[in-house]
């Protein structure tokens, strides 16, 4: 049975947290830091002879419309001053567009048959752009590049762009702060897309093709599997790994754990692609085997209107946490447990898992550590802490656990109606009270009656 949560939303948003980024005061500037003035012509060339990257979806993010790309066109083309261009360099002494993407695609987008020599794989599947709702040069309204004279055309490869310069020196927290600091306008990045600009590399492919692969994006979406154009999917992937990889390293702001997560593994081996894949693989195999549509959403006990428990179909991160790491850590051992099994034993197997995960979100200490404070590194502990000890004894007591559930069942194929209610009883709600008779696990907390 699943419901829906009428009172509250709680899928968070909590790698948003405006909590400062501490960094010691040897790395508070931007030291080493330079400005430069380049004609449109030379940063193309840079970027055409892999000097200067784009970020792997330069296409994907163009949010500009119409009017403001031609307004910026126009600007060149008077020699008006325009926002700068950032670049930060990289390990390997290359350099990386990390602001002034959406005035590049304008260039590339409006001069895109002067731009083919270049940059013909940049260009090649850009819109023509055509000029529309200029304020001065309005006899321009209308036309592409091949309408302009040819001195307009010159005009525009030698106009100058400004070009903020961040050398490899530059601490990777301040680079992310100024690159925030960058993106405050109507269409600001979020925390992943800034990733994306700033970490490039093996470890970033990885996150994209893995994060929109079906399988991953059905556990969020089974119904309508598409990845989030905002790159929300990639973070939920990237958290993943974080919580995998370095809880015991975690830090707020909750943004910059998870930049060191792509910072540590920037460029991955093949032996770590390997490895992380197949805990995906694993943490996913049991994701949809235990918990199926009900994955990565919260079990809600039963009220004093309706006794009976439900699934809240909003999912969550902080439960695809720790169902996904805990199941990416055990895997090896349930895996065994599995083919041991009979066909009876993996279905009350599954039973078991699912019975023990509703304990646990329905125990005040994580019910609280899930909605409090959601990033303070004491509830984070406390979420994993209480799940992995319950969740736990599934592997110690196997066959213990598996029994204590089918005596559940048994008793519904007699009678499925609580001994306290009484209503009808669902197995996923179904407690035995201390006298060993079944009750809805809101009726197992009411007072105690002396015929149950």
């Amino acid at each position: 049975m699943i419901g829906y949560d009428d009172h509250r939303n709680y899928d968070e948003e909590s790698t948003d947290d405006t909590s400062p980024i501490k960094l010691t005061e040897d790395f508070t500037t931007l030291k080493g830091a330079k400005w430069d003035s380049w004609s449109v012509r030379e940063l193309s060339e840079k970027i055409g002879g892999g000097i200067v990257g784009l970020q792997p979806d330069f296409q994907r993010n163009y949010v500009w419309n119409g009017e403001r790309a031609s307004r910026y066109i126009e600007s060149l083309l008077l020699g008006f001053p325009t926002p700068p261009v950032f670049l930060a360099e990289e390990p390997d002494e290359t350099w990386i567009v990390i602001d002034g993407h959406q005035r590049l695609e304008t260039l590339f987008r409006y001069m895109k048959p002067l731009m083919k020599q270049i940059l013909p794989k940049t260009v090649q599947s850009l819109e023509t752009l055509r000029l529309s709702q200029l304020e001065v040069l309005d006899s321009l309204n209308g036309k592409t590049i091949d309408g302009l004279q040819s001195d307009s055309r010159n005009a525009l490869w030698d106009a100058d762009l400004q070009v903020g310069l961040l050398p490899k020196t530059v601490h990777p927290d301040l680079k992310y702060a100024l690159f925030a600091r960058l993106n405050l306008g109507s269409m600001s990045l979020n925390p992943q897309e800034l990733r994306n600009c700033l970490y490039r590399g093996r470890y970033n492919s990885f996150i994209k093709r893995r994060s929109e692969g079906l399988e991953f994006l059905q556990l969020w979406n089974p119904s309508n599997p598409e990845p989030d154009k905002r790159m929300k999917h990639r973070e939920r992937l990237l958290r993943f790994f974080a919580m995998l990889h370095r809880r015991s390293q975690y830090r707020t702001p909750f943004r910059v754990f998870l930049n060191d997560e792509m910072e540590a593994n920037r460029n991955l081996s093949d032996e770590e692609e390997a490895r992380f894949g197949e805990e995906l693989d694993t943490a996913i195999k049991w994701t949809k085997r235990v918990f199926g549509k009900e994955g990565f959403c919260r079990f809600e006990m039963g009220n004093s209107d309706n006794h009976q428990g439900r699934w809240v179909r909003n999912r969550q991160d902080l439960l695809a946490d720790v169902e996904m790491v805990w199941f990416a850590d055990v895997g090896n051992q349930l895996d065994a447990i599995w083919d041991n099994a009979s066909g009876t034993d993996r279905d009350f197997l599954i039973k078991s898992l699912r019975r023990i995960a509703i304990n646990v979100m329905l125990q005040p200490k994580f019910h609280d550590a899930l909605f409090r404070d959601r990033t303070r590194a004491a509830n984070l502990v406390q979420r994993f802490d209480v799940w992995y000890r319950a969740m736990n004894a599934v592997i110690q007591y196997t066959e213990r656990e598996i029994d204590f559930t089918k005596g559940i069942y048994l008793q519904l194929a007699t009678s499925e109606i609580c001994n306290y209610c009484p209503n009808r009883i669902e197995m996923e709600d179904a407690m035995l009270n201390n006298k060993g008779r079944l009750v809805h696990r809101y009726c197992q907390r009411r007072p105690p009656r002396s015929n149950i």
